[in-house]
Parts: C-alpha cells; structure tokens; sequence
C-alpha cells in the first residue's frame, strides 16, 4: 500500500510540473466559444500563447474546416495568423471569449 502512495505522490507532483511548465511555456489558461459556419458552437480552453494560426488548425483537424478560416470578436474585429491570443486585445483571462469563425 505504501508503494502505491509514494507512486500516486509522484505522479502528482509529476502533473503539477507538467502543468506549471506548459503555463511557463503558453501562459495563462482562457475559455474559448467559438461559434461553427454551421451555427454550432464549441468549446476550447486555450493558453494566451497560443496563436490564431494553432487555434486554426486545431479547428480544422476536429471539425474539418478549411485552414483558409477567418476568426473574428463578436465585435467583427479579424485575429490574425500570426498573433498569439495575449496579443488580442478583446481575449481576456478569466471570461468565456466568443469568437465566430468565417469561411472565406
């Protein structure tokens, strides 16, 4: 039984390092509501590192849509490729971010 302690200890400690590294690495951790062409919704928890150009893909490979996307604030402000989501003023931590993907 004490094996099995010491080996849930350090696999715990083991995630804690895994995640304090990819906070490090991406920054903090935003919820995103990005709304489909098809007018469904999906839900994805971000880091503010991460950049438009990867929340693309990620797009693309669970919902097939074209990487030729546009993503906007409901606001109609267009993100673009090469920014990291801290550097979209309308992202904020701590909030639910909507965003609408455009077919272009």
């Amino acid at each position: 039984m004490a094996v099995a302690g010491l080996q849930l200890a350090q696999d715990m400690s083991l995630e804690r390092n895994r995640m304090k590294h990819e906070e490090d690495e991406f920054g903090t951790q935003v919820q995103l509501m990005i709304k489909l062409p098809d007018g469904s919704e999906t839900e994805v928890a971000a880091r503010m590192g991460y950049t438009v150009q990867y929340l693309k893909v990620l797009l693309h490979k669970e919902h097939g849509i074209p990487l030729s996307m546009g993503l906007e604030s409901t606001d109609g402000r267009p993100l673009l490729d090469p920014l990291s989501l801290s550097d979209c003023m309308n992202i904020r931590p701590g909030e639910t971010n909507v965003l609408i993907v455009k077919i272009l």
